[in-house]
C-alpha cells in the first residue's frame, strides 16, 4: 500500500484479491498534503486493510447467510433493525455489522427452535475468542430485537434470553487528567488538535458533537455554545438522544475562540477579498464553515502521539468528558446542571458512572458525625 500521483491529485494504490488498484484521496498532490496523506492517512488505511484481511481469513464458527428463511433469526433480525424508529444512517450500520458478527457464534435457524443453551453456548464461544463482557451484550441487543418480532407474530411463545447469564461488566477505571495535566495537554497541543482539546476539556462535549460545531454555534457575547448536530463516520446528524441543548462557555474557552476565530476569518477573508482584513464581521457567511477538517480518526491519532510525548497514560478522546464532569462534581456544582450540559435525560448516568466521585470523603465524615451517639 503507497501513496502515488495521479492527474495532480493523491491516491492510495494497493492489491484487492491480487489486482492493483487505486483510490482517490481527494486531496491534491502537494507537499503540504502528502505529509497528511502519509504520516496520517497512511497508517489508518494500512491498520484497516490488515485487520480486514485479517478477519477474512478468520473463519466464522457458523455460515448464517447461505440458507436463510424468512422464519429465520437471521432474517427476522435483519427486519427488526430496518424497522428500527432512528434514521440516523450510522445507527443501522453497525446494528448490520454487530448482527454479522453475532452469527461469527450462533448457528441460524428457525427462531422457534432456539432454547436458551443455544444462546449461553453462544455466549462461551464469544468469551472464548475474548470479547468483552460489554461487546457480547452488544452483540445480543438485535436478535432480541428480532425475538419481540416474532412474538408479535406468534412464532415462538418463549423467551429464551430471560434465563441467560452474562459475564459481568466490571466498571472502567477512568484516568481522570489533573488541571496540571490538561495545562500540559493545551499547551504542548497544535492545530484542530488543539482547539479540540480546548473545547473538549471546557465544555464536555462528545466528540461528534464538537466535530459538528460551526461558528454560528457560538453565542460569545451570550457565553453561550448550541449544539444541535453529531458528526458521525457516516453522516451530519442530529445528538445522540436527538435533543438540541445550550451550553455554557467558561472565560478560558471563550478568550481561546475569540483568538481562533479572528485568525479563521482573518484567513477566510483575505482569500475572498481584497477588504481590510481587520474589519471581521463575525454574521458574516464564514460563520456556516466547519471549523474542523478532520475527522474523528486523524485527531484521534494525533491525540495518542500526544500523550506519548507527555508520558501520559493512554486513552480515548472520550476521557476529557470524563475529567470535565469529574471536575464539576469535585467543585459541589448542581448535578441537574451537569446533566443537562452533558445532554443526560436524568441523573442515573452520572450516579453510575461517577458515584465514587460523588460520595467523596466529605460525605463519609457527615454520616460519621450523625451517627456519633451509637455505641
Amino acid at each position: 500500500m503507497k501513496l502515488i500521483n495521479h492527474k495532480g491529485k493523491i491516491y492510495l494504490q494497493f492489491y484487492l484479491k491480487s489486482k492493483l488498484t487505486k483510490r482517490s484521496l481527494n486531496l491534491t498532490y502537494t507537499p503540504k498534503n502528502i505529509a497528511y496523506a502519509t504520516k496520517t492517512l497512511l497508517p489508518i488505511f494500512t491498520k484497516l486493510k490488515a485487520t480486514k484481511e485479517h478477519i477474512q481469513t478468520k473463519p466464522s464458527v457458523f455460515k448464517h447467510h447461505s440458507q436463510s428463511t424468512p422464519n429465520f433469526l437471521f432474517n427476522l433480525t435483519t427486519k427488526a433493525i430496518n424497522s428500527l424508529p432512528t434514521t440516523k444512517l450510522s445507527t443501522k450500520i453497525n446494528a448490520r455489522s454487530f448482527t454479522k458478527r453475532f452469527f461469527d457464534f450462533c448457528q441460524n435457524k428457525a427462531i422457534h427452535t432456539y432454547t436458551t443453551k443455544d444462546f449461553q453456548d453462544a455466549i462461551y464461544r464469544m468469551k472464548s475468542a475474548n470479547l468483552s463482557p460489554r461487546t457480547i451484550r452488544t452483540l445480543f441487543v438485535y436478535p432480541r430485537h428480532a425475538f419481540k418480532l416474532a412474538k408479535a407474530k406468534n412464532l415462538v411463545k418463549n423467551d429464551p434470553f430471560l434465563a441467560l447469564k452474562f459475564p459481568k461488566i466490571l466498571p472502567k477505571t477512568h484516568h481522570i487528567f489533573t488541571q496540571k495535566e490538561i495545562n500540559k495537554l493545551l499547551l504542548t497541543a497544535t492545530g484542530e488538535l488543539k482547539s479540540f482539546l480546548y473545547i473538549a476539556f471546557f465544555t464536555g462535549l462528545r466528540s461528534g458533537e464538537i466535530l459538528a460545531l460551526t461558528k454560528s454555534d457560538f453565542d460569545l457575547d451570550n457565553n453561550i455554545l448550541f449544539i444541535s448536530k453529531n458528526q458521525t463516520r457516516f453522516e451530519l446528524t442530529t445528538p445522540k438522544n436527538a435533543k438540541s441543548r445550550q451550553v455554557l462557555l467558561p472565560q478560558k474557552l471563550k478568550s481561546y475562540l475569540v483568538e481562533i476565530f479572528r485568525n479563521f476569518e482573518n484567513q477566510e477573508f483575505c482569500k475572498n477579498s481584497n477588504q481590510n482584513s481587520n474589519d471581521i464581521n463575525f454574521n458574516s457567511s464564514f460563520s456556516q464553515i466547519p471549523l474542523f477538517t478532520k475527522d474523528y480518526f486523524c485527531i484521534y491519532y494525533e491525540f495518542q502521539k500526544l500523550l506519548k510525548l507527555l508520558n501520559l497514560p493512554k486513552c480515548g478522546l472520550h476521557i476529557t468528558r470524563h475529567t470535565y464532569t469529574s471536575l464539576l462534581i469535585q467543585q459541589n456544582t448542581p448535578q441537574t446542571l451537569i446533566a443537562q450540559t452533558l445532554g443526560h435525560s436524568g441523573l442515573s448516568q452520572i450516579h453510575k458512572t461517577y458515584a465514587h466521585h460523588i460520595n467523596s470523603k466529605n460525605d463519609l465524615k457527615l454520616i460519621n458525625k450523625a451517627f456519633k451517639f451509637a455505641l
